[in-house]
């Protein structure tokens, strides 16, 4: 059966227009909780000194999926997928980090199956100095917006690399409980399998940013010398599910500050792409 299209209109007003600030601080039980959840091995980090990069999100989640509710209209709200996300950091957070929040509309593009809109974040400390970037996209399926306004992100052009690793990243049933308690998400998708089966999925699936997560371990790991600490830039795009207990098999090419990554299940069914990851020198925003 076709998809069924409608036309709505978005509120494209609040393009540019930034949401107020909300102040949260990081502590360090939420990076110890964090890391744990993604399984990170490095010390630091499991003794709550410094977070993930990912871990990021975590303040600015809720921002985020509000400013997406904000501008999709009531018909598309349930038929969004998360298309896209980018986040750069200049250095880890850590423990005392007083972070001011705000997310703003970049722009709602329609096509001809549904709609993209794109969100940004960022989380500054108090002094005013950028510590955490963020945009992130939405497909809206079967709602094509009446208007588009503004620009979406780009991915920058891929090249071609001698030098490629697989690294496998393993998973478990208990994933998804552990990835929503400590980032906020608790979309029933990936905790009930009830409501993973009432929008055609076989059961509970993993988070996309916990995928990313495992994906940003594993450019640690193949390219940026084990050091979780210098990853400054990860995104992707999301272009399958994966199951907790199956791995997530990420291939990784490049070298030095720069690389581009893919993941799959292990039966090969892609998961992301698109991945770009910089490693060291902080990352342009």
């Amino acid at each position: 059966m076709a998809q069924m299209l409608v036309n709505d209109d978005f509120e494209i007003g609040l393009v540019s227009r930034w949401t107020p600030e909300a102040e949260s601080v990081v502590r360090h039980e939420a990076i110890v909780a964090y890391s744990e959840a993604i399984g990170e091995t490095d010390e630091r980090m499991l003794r709550g000194e410094v977070s993930p990069l990912m871990y990021g999100v975590v303040p600015s989640w809720r921002h985020i999926v509000d400013q997406f509710n904000a501008v999709i209209p009531p018909s598309g709200h349930g038929r969004q997928v998360h298309g896209e996300h980018v986040i750069t950091s200049p250095r880890p957070l850590r423990p005392g980090d007083i972070l001011q929040t705000r997310a703003r509309l970049v722009g709602v593009k329609p096509t001809s199956k549904g709609s993209v809109v794109a969100i940004e974040a960022e989380s500054r400390s108090t002094q005013g100095e950028l510590l955490v970037h963020q945009v992130s996209t939405a497909f809206v399926i079967g709602v094509i917006a009446n208007a588009g306004v503004g620009e979406l992100p780009t991915n920058p052009a891929a090249f071609r690399s001698s030098r490629t690793q697989v690294v496998e990243m393993p998973t478990d049933l208990g994933l998804p409980a552990r990835y929503a308690s400590a980032s906020g998400d608790d979309s029933p998708i990936h905790l009930d399998d009830d409501a993973a089966k009432a929008i055609g999925l076989p059961g509970v699936i993993l988070h996309g940013m916990c995928s990313l997560a495992l994906a940003g371990r594993a450019v640690v790991s193949a390219v940026g010398g084990g050091d979780p600490t210098q990853l400054r830039r990860l995104g992707c795009r999301f272009t399958g599910v994966a199951f907790p207990g199956d791995p997530i098999v990420v291939e990784v090419s490049g070298s030095g500050q720069v690389a581009r990554f893919s993941a799959a299940d292990a039966d090969g069914r892609q998961v992301l792409s698109s991945g770009q990851a910089s490693i060291g020198a902080p990352a342009a925003g």
